[in-house]
């Protein structure tokens, strides 16, 4: 039972995240989820999928609350750190976030999820900044790093360097960039749509 509850908040997280009217319901299955399971092996995720939602929604108060509670658990320390940079850039504090993005980077495995994710987000705060060269050139070092058979990584990354091109003012080549997500990466089904 606890297995299939977290598997429906799970599956409406990920609908929310595309489809922005579902988010309630997901934002509500994950609190209560957390709240009656916060042993279990999912609750990282469950946090994670809460965060994800409330950071869409611009609840930066909450989303402060979930990492907190997420931090304190040791398998989701790093995921917490990601989602706390994210909070210092999307309250436009770059400078902050890119700092924590440092830090994750270089305590991070070469070719780790957490490295991937950190140098993508740094991307991000990189052109929140206006320093497009830089943002660029971490994105593409991500992409030259993965296999072209890493999905997740390449649609990810794909679209950030289309996020980076567009704030940079070229439109053209930030289609170029988008592309390869929606030929290619077409399977990932929370870049895909993005």
């Amino acid at each position: 039972q606890r297995e299939a509850q977290f598997l429906q908040a799970n599956a409406l997280a990920e609908l929310a995240l595309v489809d922005a009217s579902r988010a309630a319901e997901a934002v509500g299955l994950l609190e209560a989820y957390v709240r009656a399971h916060a042993n279990t092996r999912q609750v990282v995720q469950a946090y994670d999928d809460l965060a994800r939602l409330q950071l869409q929604k611009g609840e930066v108060a909450a989303v402060e609350k979930t990492v907190a509670a997420m931090s304190k658990l040791p398998q989701g320390a790093d995921r917490a750190a990601v989602l706390r940079a994210k909070v210092f850039a999307k309250q436009g504090n770059f400078d902050k976030a890119i700092e924590e993005y440092d830090r994750l980077i270089k305590g991070a495995a070469e070719g780790s999820v957490r490295r991937r994710e950190a140098m993508l987000a740094k991307a991000e705060s990189l052109a929140g900044k206006k320093q497009y060269a830089e943002a660029e050139a971490a994105v593409r070092a991500v992409i030259k790093a993965a296999g072209p058979e890493d999905v997740t990584t390449q649609s990810a990354a794909y679209n950030t360097l289309g996020d980076c091109l567009v704030a940079a003012g070229k439109p053209k080549e930030a289609l170029d960039a988008y592309l390869p997500t929606d030929i290619l990466y077409s399977k990932d089904k929370e870049q895909h749509p993005r």
